[in-house]
């Protein structure tokens, strides 16, 4: 993790307290917007190929 201006190590809190949160978004973000554009991209090609 990168840090400003220290020397200091990350403390394993600080990780969790830091990395935690922005995972959490991350699993949101795929799941609320990315997803469904898949999704919906791999049945219409599906379907427009007769593979389904």
């Amino acid at each position: 993790m990168l840090r400003r201006s220290t020397d200091e190590d990350i403390s394993d809190e600080e990780c969790e307290k830091i990395i935690n949160p922005f995972y959490e978004n991350y699993n949101d973000f795929a799941i609320a917007y990315a997803m469904p554009e898949v999704i919906a991209y791999y049945l219409a090609n599906s379907f427009y190929r007769n593979a389904m």
